[in-house]
């Protein structure tokens, strides 16, 4: 008979439906039995992307066993964390604050109250050695419930006080000053001390991607001349583009690797990270001007809109890391296999390209079995740190192969696929698919980026103007957090700046106003992750710290600023002001948390508006546009004014009506407090740009 959670529409949730343990969802049901009944809490978090969540129900939760401690002693809830992002934030900061480190699956014991007392990663079902089992674990903790209530209620509001004072409001408020250069100098530094020189990243260990971590190195490199932090994104970005972290197959990322050198990876795929690194690499391209940057953009964002594009234009939110057969199944070979798809020279070049061995090339700590071969191109650093491959990749031959591979390994059984369309997600892919063809100039691009926010815009946007978490089946579900407004409109903006069509700033500036209503903070400035009024949020918390994505108050700033620019509002520019200046003593307390701030603290030193007119289509606007994005400039706001959309665009840019006697496309650049004369030849456009960007 299958639980409550079979009336849920996540694909997470619904993988639990027939355990034996008598799951709520997270809802006022559930905590109004606990408080009822004066039962604590299991809180089990996790996502259908996640492996060891997988291990954690196979081990127990579909185990009898467990399932009877847990009905008998608990209200069990299982929570999604891509539905629920606020609650998981709240309930990885306890765990951090407990153990030291966090993870997924997430386990909490509460009060009937939410307070949390107990909490873990991956629990076992029998212990193993210092790791308790739920077995031994749930008898221990029914013990301590019914013998020190009253300690763990205030050990409970402790530890939420605690929270509340680290990332709520009940957080101090630190100086307020302005970010000075020797404070972005310092956070370079503490991320250069940690650098991996061999194989790009950070540590010596497990390695992510952590793309705000690289887009800070390119920005601080560009606005400060500074090649070692280039040096640092680019070589990162090469070793991942080269390794197995990437599938070289069917494109796309993994979303981190088990191994320093990027090769063994954890085989999930998640919609932001192909967005974070779609954008990171198409920055690196107009830096480096490299073909396999350019390439890597390219083949994420044919991942993204052909294998995550659902019907109506939204993106799927994950590819699992199991298939039939285990981890990673999916896309490892053996050798035995290969030599029935390939010619024998192409399984030549394959193991002289791939390292492909009868053993297998994956690494020890990689955990899998002794013949599994993932496409992960063998390479050597010269002296100078210069990357050399054995086989070229773009030979033709590869090309052949890789084609024959991708066919038959269409052929198995696929990953599961999370076909929820998020919200803040898919604001995500819209503003790294809008910024790509924008700088490649790939139509295509941005009308994925535009289908995907219509299909926002009419499914998950209500008639007051706000905003749903997250859709699916035709069902929207699930208020909207902070993340969601800032990151939608981040990705408006990225389309208006691609399109200049007045409809993307008009939905951003709506957007951003309700995201200022529900979330802004009045003490600090900045947002909180949740309203004011949600009854089932035990602390409210800012989000404040980059993770795989930037934080919310690093995207908002930068957000605000660009609006500022586009506009002319002083409200926006003043906004971002204060919530930058706020964010002073967080900032510099942890440097390395706070790096999408930093960085846009850093592009605010290099800021350029550049107004071009003219319609899309002419040659010679064409030229500009192209002139305009040859280089990365990271405090660049593009303001395309369209002549058919100049009549729809003065209310919101109210200076636009002053361009629409120009016939001839033309750009308007200014920089800092001074404009520029305007422009109309292409190498004239580049030149300015070059004295601007190197005054």
């Amino acid at each position: 008979m299958p639980n409550r959670l079979i009336h849920e529409q996540s694909p997470y949730l619904l993988q639990h439906a027939y355990n034996p343990v008598d799951w709520y969802p997270w809802g006022e049901e559930a905590h109004a039995l606990a408080r009822e009944r004066d039962l604590p809490v299991f809180l089990s978090i996790g996502y259908a992307a996640c492996h060891w969540c997988h291990v954690m129900e196979k081990e127990c939760f579909i185990d009898q066993e467990v399932a009877e401690l847990l009905n008998k002693f608990f209200v069990s809830i299982k929570v999604d964390r891509e539905e629920h992002p606020e609650i998981d934030r709240i309930y990885m900061a306890v765990c951090q604050a407990m153990t030291g480190s966090g993870g997924w699956p997430l386990s909490i014991f509460l009060t009937p109250d939410l307070k949390p007392f107990y909490s873990a990663t991956f629990i076992p079902k029998r212990s193993r050695g210092k790791t308790p089992g739920m077995l031994d674990l749930i008898p221990h903790i029914v013990r301590v419930w019914n013998e020190r209530r009253d300690e763990i209620y205030e050990a409970g509001a402790h530890l939420l006080g605690i929270i509340s004072h680290a990332y709520g409001e009940s957080s101090p408020l630190l100086q307020v000053e302005e970010i000075t250069d020797e404070e972005i100098h310092s956070a370079f530094r503490s991320l250069a001390s940690t650098y991996d020189p061999e194989f790009g990243g950070y540590g010596r260990g497990m390695k992510f991607p952590s793309v705000p971590q690289l887009i800070f190195l390119m920005n601080y490199g560009v606005v400060f001349g500074h090649d070692q932090a280039i040096r640092m994104a680019t070589d990162t970005l090469s070793s991942m583009a080269l390794g197995g972290i990437r599938d070289q197959i069917g494109f796309g990322f993994h979303r981190y690797s088990v191994d320093r050198a990027w090769n063994a990876p954890h085989f999930e795929k998640m919609l932001y990270d192909q967005a974070m690194n779609t954008y990171a690499y198409t920055v690196a391209w107009q830096i480096t001007g490299d073909p396999m940057m350019r390439n890597a953009a390219e083949e994420s964002v044919q991942y993204i809109t052909h294998t995550l594009r659902r019907q109506g234009g939204g993106f799927a939110s994950a590819e699992d890391a199991d298939s039939q057969g285990g981890e990673g199944a999916f896309y490892l070979w053996k050798l035995s296999e290969l030599m029935e798809i390939l010619t024998s020279d192409e399984l030549a070049l394959a193991e002289k390209a791939w390292g492909i061995t009868e053993k297998g090339n994956l690494p020890p700590e990689a955990g899998f079995s002794a013949g599994s071969n993932i496409i992960s191109w063998i390479r050597e650093k010269n002296a100078a740190g210069n990357i050399s491959l054995l086989v070229p990749q773009d030979s033709p031959s590869i090309k052949e192969i890789r084609k024959k591979l991708f066919t038959h390994r269409e052929m198995r059984p696929r990953p599961l696929l999370d076909d929820k369309v998020l919200t803040d997600w898919n604001g995500l892919a819209i503003w790294a698919l809008a910024y790509t063809g924008r700088v490649l100039g790939d139509e295509w691009m941005i009308s994925a980026a535009e289908d995907a926010a219509a299909f926002l815009l009419t499914s998950i946007r209500t008639e007051e103007g706000k905003l749903w978490h997250q859709w699916k089946a035709g069902t929207e579900t699930i208020p909207g957090t902070a993340q969601d407004y800032i990151f939608f409109v981040s990705g408006l903006v990225g389309l208006f700046q691609a399109t200049g069509k007045p409809s993307y700033l008009e939905s951003a500036v709506t957007i951003i106003r309700t995201a200022i209503d529900l979330f802004w903070d009045e003490k600090k400035g900045g947002f909180y992750c949740t309203r004011s009024d949600d009854p089932l949020v035990p602390v409210r918390i800012r989000d404040d710290y980059d993770g795989a994505v930037p934080s919310v108050n690093g995207a908002a700033c930068q957000a605000l600023k660009d609006l500022g620019m586009i506009t002319g509002s002083s409200q926006f520019t003043n906004l971002a002001e204060t919530l930058l200046n706020g964010m002073h003593g967080t900032i510099t307390r942890v440097p390395q948390g706070t790096l999408s701030l930093l960085g846009s603290a850093c592009t605010g030193k290099k800021e350029i508006r550049a107004v071009i007119t003219g319609d899309a289509g002419d040659e010679r606007r064409i030229a500009l546009w192209r002139a305009l994005h040859q280089r990365y400039i990271p405090g660049l706001v593009v303001v395309p004014l369209i002549p058919a959309h100049l009549s729809d665009i003065k209310s919101l840019i109210p200076e636009s009506g002053i361009y629409a006697h120009e016939e001839t496309p033309t750009v308007w650049i200014c920089a800092g407090e001074t404009c520029r004369p305007p422009v109309s030849d292409p190498e004239s456009l580049s030149d300015l740009l070059t004295r601007i960007t190197h005054s």
